[in-house]
């Protein structure tokens, strides 16, 4: 076979799960309309504590959810969104104003999924070399459920989501081709991923770090130092725009109600049974990151002071000790994942990173949030990723 028919197969073996990606992003855009026709999107706190009746205005308008947990996701998007708004408005009378932005706002999350799912078919093409291996993997992300869910909601966990599979994809791309990557490449990356959730910090510098230990060789203190220094200016350009911002548009009571104090202490308990609770739980939302379970129930909380609000979320497996057995069986099972994928050299960076990643979400989940399921567009990437090895050689792929 020819170079040239052997790159036509593989283009056309390519073409096919991307075909399937586009399918569920088509999907998810029919979706996300549909839950807004039947008024899912007018109330917050409608499905898991999510927010897409405040975060939808914030995306499409520029308006509330002014905050530093969320430095610019409003800014980000609702300027493009305006500028469009004002195109429609010279080409057809009516066509603009609130509704038409925030319809285009819906677009906002399926698109951040797409690049997710295309970022994860490239890393299973960079780390397999195999066209099916990446197919499974990517196909197992889209159609994970809390991808199918968030993937479809106006929030800000699917766009984060986007930026962290491309902070991955970056990582991934640069240690194959031997590089340290450009400071530039990392710094914007970092910006643009902590400008959309704060917490997101520290998903970069793990990353950053085991890039630099792993594929570069550097020390544990030499890779700790880069990604210090690295995580250090993507903060104080993230957060010191953002105070800019925030104060040119005189922001600043909105922002200290939503970023500090009252508002995050809220969701914080250092309390021994809360952080066993949420441990335990992490385990189940693990697992209810790929299937669902469990039933919808009234109770929450927090719920804000919003007149829209309601208090819905998902609950998790209610018996106490099957919570317990749950989260040992799952910690068992990504134990024994990260080990064997550490054991691979073209999978080691997604072992140590993704398990870094991991563990910074369980530290932080110990002590912050009601709901563990709520959060897990901040770890389905890596924790997809870590299996990476293991699809590409299950016997079922036929040794693909």
């Amino acid at each position: 076979m020819s170079t040239t028919e052997h790159l036509t197969q593989r283009r056309l073996a390519v073409a096919l799960p991307v075909a399937l990606l586009l399918a569920v992003f088509g999907y998810q855009i029919w979706l996300a309309f549909h839950w807004q026709s039947v008024g899912l999107f007018s109330i917050d706190d409608a499905l898991f504590d999510a927010d897409p009746w405040s975060v939808r205005s914030s995306l499409a308008n520029g308006w509330g959810r002014r905050s530093f947990v969320h430095p610019h996701l409003g800014n980000f998007f609702s300027i493009p969104i305006r500028v469009l708004d004002e195109v429609a408005s010279r080409l057809a009378e009516g066509a603009s104003g609130q509704s038409f932005r925030e319809s285009v706002a819906l677009l906002i999350a399926p698109l951040a999924t797409l690049v997710a799912s295309l970022s994860v078919f490239r890393i299973g093409l960079l780390t397999t070399n195999s066209v099916r291996s990446a197919a499974v993997l990517a196909l197992l992300y889209a159609t994970s459920f809390a991808v199918l869910i968030f993937g479809a909601m106006p929030e800000s966990f699917a766009i984060s989501n986007g930026m962290i599979a491309l902070l991955f994809w970056y990582a991934v791309e640069t240690a194959k081709a031997g590089s340290a990557g450009k400071a530039w490449a990392w710094v914007t990356i970092g910006f643009l991923i902590t400008s959309l959730t704060v917490t997101n910090l520290a998903a970069f510098f793990v990353v950053l770090a085991v890039h630099a230990h792993v594929s570069r060789s550097m020390t544990l203190k030499q890779s700790f130092v880069r990604a210090s220094t690295l995580s250090a200016i993507v903060a104080a350009l993230s957060l010191g725009s953002a105070q800019i911002v925030i104060m040119l548009l005189d922001y600043g009571e909105q922002a200290t109600q939503e970023g500090v104090n009252t508002y995050v202490q809220n969701f914080v308990s250092m309390a021994p049974a809360d952080i066993a609770r949420n441990v335990s739980n992490m385990g189940v939302a693990f697992a209810q990151t790929f299937a669902s379970f469990g039933q919808m129930v009234g109770e929450l909380t927090y719920c804000g002071d919003l007149p829209q609000c309601r208090s819905m979320y998902f609950s998790t497996v209610s018996a106490t000790v099957m919570r317990v057995v749950g989260a040992i069986a799952v910690f068992a099972l990504l134990g024994t994942v990260v080990w064997n994928a550490s054991q691979r050299r073209d999978t080691r960076l997604l072992a140590l990173a993704g398990v870094g990643v991991l563990f910074c979400n369980i530290g932080l989940h110990a002590i912050f949030g009601t709901e563990m399921f709520l959060y897990a567009m901040h770890w389905v990437t890596p924790l997809v990723l870590l299996f990476a090895g293991l699809v590409h050689k299950a016997p079922w792929l036929f040794g693909a």
